[in-house]
Formats: structure tokens, sequence, C-alpha cells
């Protein structure tokens, strides 16, 4: 019987261990790699014979930059990336700039949840490449993090994130005027506190 969900993450697990395990998990679609190191560790993603995961939890994962989320993303020999169904990632806490956005808003056309909490090289830049109108993550992304993220300073670029549900960017750079002019551009939502947006009551 294979797991349908894998927590390895703050473990001594290597990248020979994860190239062995990962080819015989085809059933897993929940993994998590919290804490490791990119080298160390979690770049045996990149490899082929990796199963179709869902949701993937990278957060505070040392070393990790664009070009590890670039290896991670793109189509190798022709074929997408077995992480291409993604639905659920957390990269919060990593050192990712607004390059890896745009790499998982050309690769990720499934992702609607996307946690990046502490990812403090993020711009507005990066805000940008979620919104861009020709991709399909700008469509199907619901539920977005960018607190702590203090280089965020204006949300109008999501403005055509129509299926956005949950918005939190508490101890960003969003002014309280930058916050209400994106509120006039998303009639659907609702502020219920400083920096939570969402269409339903959160409690």
């Amino acid at each position: 019987h294979q797991p349908t969900s894998l927590l390895l993450g703050l473990t001594n697990t290597g990248k020979q261990q994860l190239m062995w395990l990962l080819p015989r998990l085809s059933n897993t679609r929940m993994l998590s790699l919290q804490g490791l190191d990119w080298g160390a560790s979690v770049s045996a993603l990149t490899s082929s014979n990796c199963p179709a995961i869902t949701c993937l939890n990278l957060r505070s994962v040392t070393n990790i930059n664009d070009s590890s989320i670039s290896s991670l993303l793109r189509p190798r020999d022709g074929k997408r990336s077995p992480l291409s169904s993604l639905r659920h990632l957390d990269l919060s806490h990593t050192d990712i700039t607004d390059i890896s956005l745009r790499y998982l808003a050309q690769y990720l056309p499934t992702l609607s949840s996307l946690n990046l909490h502490g990812c403090t090289k993020l711009t507005d830049a990066g805000l940008v490449q979620l919104g861009d109108t020709s991709l399909p993550l700008c469509c199907n992304l619901t539920s977005l993090t960018l607190s702590s993220c203090p280089l965020v300073t204006d949300l109008t670029h999501l403005s055509k994130c129509n299926s956005l549900t949950r918005l939190t960017f508490t101890q960003s750079g969003v002014s309280q005027d930058a916050t209400m002019v994106f509120m006039s551009m998303m009639p659907h939502l609702f502020l219920y506190r400083e920096g939570v947006i969402a269409k339903h009551k959160i409690i």
C-alpha cells in the first residue's frame, strides 16, 4: 500500500534516497520537503521519475533559487514536468525572485493555492506575472499569501485573477490606500482585517 502523503520535512533525507524513493511512490499526491537543502536533497525532484504530485511544500528550503524553480518546472525532452499538475505550492521563506513567478505562471496551469510568505525578494513585477491573462494560472489562482514581502506594494496587478477568493498580505509594503484601490477593482471580495481580503467571512 502506497501513501498518498509523504512528510519528509526537517529530516535528514538525502538526494540519493529521494531519487530511489520517488519512482516507487506513484500514488503520492502530497509531498513535504520543508526545511531541506536544494542541492543535498530537494533537487531530486528534477528527476523525470517524480510522481504527479498535486501538493508540494518547499517552505524554508535552503539554497533554492530561480534556477532551481526553472529546473523543477521546465518541460524536459518534449514532455511536461511531472510537477505540472501541482494545485498547491508552498515556497514561503525561500530566496526566489520575480523570475520564479514567471516560471510558475508559465508551467503550472492548474495551480490554485500559492504561499509566498516571507519571500522578501519579490516585488510588484512578480505580481505582473501572476496576473498575466495570457497564461492559465491567472484564471485558476484562488488563494495567494504575500505576507512579509516588504517590496510588494501594488495589488492591482492581480485584478485579472477573477477566481481569487483569499489574499493575505500582512506586513507587506501594501499601504491602506493601495488596498482600497485594489478593493475597488475586485467588488466580489471583502476586506476582513488589515492585510486579509477574502470572498467569504473568515472565522
